[in-house]
């Protein structure tokens, strides 16, 4: 017998000012640690925030090589 998972609900989208604080916060862990986030270690991070559900490694490598492509 299997629960419903207490994730599976409707959620808004994180705004732009909640991403940016999010992005703020990670760099900042990872300073904390020695270490940098890159950019493409902060894109990866800005594709999970707004995903706004679980993401596939490929969908984030497409959407990351396909924008890479356009810039």
């Amino acid at each position: 017998m299997t629960s419903p998972c207490p994730h599976d609900r409707e959620t808004a989208p994180p705004t732009a000012a909640q991403v940016e604080r999010a992005l703020g916060a990670a760099a900042a862990r990872v300073a904390a640690a020695g270490d940098r986030l890159t950019r493409p270690r902060r894109r990866v991070l800005e594709l999970l925030l707004i995903a706004g559900s679980p993401a596939k490694a490929y969908d984030l490598v497409a959407t990351y090589h396909r924008e890479a492509r356009v810039a």
